[in-house]
C-alpha cells in the first residue's frame, strides 16, 4: 500500500541462490501458457502480477504504477499466497483428508510457488508467515502473527543479511508491521462508529453498510502503510504520491479478480483441464482495465510529489 518508484530491480532484488532444474521448468510451462494464450501487453501484466516476470513488461507503464503509488499491487506477496493456500485450501476439503493433511499440503504447495515466482525478500516474508501460522495451528498453538513476521525477519536475514539495507525488504516489513498494529485500532473505532447491521435488517441495508464498512476499512489500512512507509520512500526515492489512497482502492477490486482467475487459469493450464481459453479473455480484459487506470491516474496533477534530497555537507 505504498508507493515504490524505483529503479527496476532495486526493490525486488533477488536472494542468494537459484532455481532447480524442475523449478524452472515448471515456471517456464507457465508462461508458455500464458503467452499462448494472452499475448502482448496483457500477458506480460498477467505474467508479472503471477509469476513476478518482468521481461516484458513495458517500462512506461511500469512508471506509472511508481507514480500513482500502485506498483506494490504487482509485487508477490502475502496477498498472492493467502489467496492461493485460500483455494487450496478449498480444493484440499473436498478430498478426504483431516486438517493436519490439508495444512501439511498447503504449506508444501506453497513452498513450490514460492521457488517459483523467486526468493526476493516479499516473497519469503510472506511464505515464511504463512508456514509459521501453519505450524502454530498444526500443532494447536496460538497463533500470532507478530512472532510469525518477526520469524520472517530472521529467515530473510540468515539467507542474506545485506537485504536489511535494501528498500524492497524495509519496505515489505514495515507496510506489514503497519497493517498488524495499525488495523485493529481502526477496525475498532469503525467497530464503534459505524456497527455492523443487524442480521435482521433488509438485505440491501447490510450491503450497503458492509460495504461501507469494507470501503472504510481498506482506506485505513491504505493510509497506515502510506505513513509508516512515507520516511523510506522520501529518504531512498525522494517521492511520496498523494495519490496512493484513492488508486489502490479503485485498483485492488481488479487486481483481486485478476489474481484468482489468474490462480484458475494455472491451475487448469497444468492439469491440462479445459477451461483456460475461456478464461484468458477476462484476464485480457481486466488487465487492460488496470492499465487504463493506472495510466489515466498518473496524468492527475500531483499524482506524485518529488522532495528533494539534502544538500552536501
Amino acid at each position: 500500500a505504498a508507493l515504490m518508484a524505483v529503479p527496476e530491480g532495486s526493490l525486488a532484488r533477488p536472494l542468494p541462490g537459484g532455481r532447480s532444474a524442475p523449478v524452472a521448468r515448471l515456471r517456464a510451462r507457465m508462461l508458455d501458457g500464458i503467452r499462448r494464450r494472452i499475448p502482448g501487453r496483457p500477458g506480460a501484466l498477467v505474467e508479472n502480477l503471477l509469476l513476478g516476470e518482468r521481461a516484458a513488461f513495458d517500462p512506461t507503464l511500469r512508471n506509472d504504477l511508481a507514480r500513482t503509488g500502485t506498483l506494490h499491487l504487482l509485487a508477490i506477496s502475502g496477498t498472492h499466497l493467502a489467496m492461493l493456500a485460500a483455494f487450496l485450501a478449498i480444493a484440499f476439503r473436498i478430498a478426504p483428508l483431516n486438517r493436519r493433511a490439508t495444512l501439511a499440503g498447503v504449506v508444501a504447495l506453497l513452498l513450490l510457488y514460492t521457488l517459483v515466482v523467486g526468493d526476493q525478500p516479499s516473497v519469503l516474508r510472506s511464505f515464511a508467515m504463512a508456514a509459521a501460522l501453519g505450524l502454530s495451528t498444526f500443532l494447536g498453538r496460538r497463533r500470532d502473527p507478530a512472532n510469525a513476521l518477526a520469524l520472517a525477519l530472521l529467515t530473510v536475514l540468515v539467507l542474506d543479511p545485506s537485504s536489511l539495507f535494501e528498500p524492497g525488504m524495509q519496505l515489505s516489513f514495515v507496510a506489514v508491521a503497519a497493517l498488524l498494529w495499525g488495523v485493529p485500532p481502526i477496525q475498532a473505532a469503525l467497530n464503534k462508529r459505524l456497527p455492523a447491521a443487524d442480521p435482521s435488517d433488509p438485505i440491501f441495508r447490510r450491503l450497503a453498510r458492509g460495504g461501507l464498512r469494507a470501503l472504510l476499512l481498506s482506506a485505513g489500512a491504505s493510509a497506515a502503510c502510506s505513513i509508516t512507509t512515507a520516511p523510506i520512500l522520501l529518504w531512498h526515492f525522494h517521492m511520496i504520491s498523494p495519490a496512493t489512497i484513492p488508486m489502490n482502492l479503485l485498483a485492488l477490486p481488479i487486481v483481486g479478480v485478476m489474481m484468482g482467475a489468474g490462480f484458475c487459469f494455472l491451475a487448469l493450464d497444468l492439469c491440462g483441464l479445459p477451461g483456460p481459453g475461456l478464461l484468458a479473455p477476462l484476464l485480457a480484459f481486466l488487465a487492460e482495465a488496470f492499465e487504463w487506470l493506472v495510466r489515466a491516474g498518473a496524468k492527475v496533477p500531483f499524482a506524485a510529489v518529488f522532495v528533494p534530497g539534502p544538500g552536501p555537507a
